[in-house]
């Protein structure tokens, strides 16, 4: 009985290091950096999870958010801290922030917002995208990504002034 009781647990610990290094592997193939949030209503939350690529990001500090304690403020201002929302115009992004995330909290919708970080080298575009689940005990679990939209954003922009350009060519 022991014998098998060991390789019942050498088994497990096996399937948990390919597990492990299944979602490695995943976490590394996807664009941008995977994060897990979890919400509670009263506003504590705390990241679970946040992907090694999210040390290639503007403004993102890995080590902060992975050390970050529950709280109802400090998880998602050390993440949003250095941010502008496009969306809103109060300066306080990371409150802002906590506001999209809240909502979600309610509705079960899927967050979807950019913010834009000052940085050394110019303002970079960070967009946020996750989908919520609602946990035992009330709390909702946000899986998603955090992507540089940086060069799109740009392209984006140079295409308005292009159209601005040529429509006020063709008035002149």
């Amino acid at each position: 009985f022991a014998k098998l009781a060991v390789e019942g647990i050498r088994s497990a610990g096996a399937e948990a290091r390919s597990r492990s290094e299944q979602l490695a592997d995943l976490t590394s193939a996807i664009p941008g950096a995977v994060f897990q949030l979890a919400l509670r209503a009263d506003g504590d939350c705390r990241f679970l999870f946040v992907s090694e690529k999210a040390a290639d990001l503007p403004g993102v500090p890995v080590l902060a958010l992975r050390r970050a304690g529950s709280g109802a403020h400090g998880p998602i201002d050390q993440a949003y801290g250095r941010c502008t929302v496009e969306t809103e115009a109060q300066p306080d992004a990371p409150r802002a922030v906590r506001a999209l995330f809240a909502s979600s909290f309610h509705s079960l919708r899927p967050v979807d917002f950019d913010v834009q970080i000052a940085t050394p080298q110019g303002p970079r575009w960070l967009r946020t995208l996750a989908t919520a689940r609602p946990l035992a005990g009330g709390e909702v679990l946000f899986s998603g990504v955090w992507l540089d939209v940086t060069e799109r954003r740009r392209e984006a922009q140079a295409l308005r002034d292009a159209k601005d350009t040529a429509e006020q060519a063709a008035l002149d």
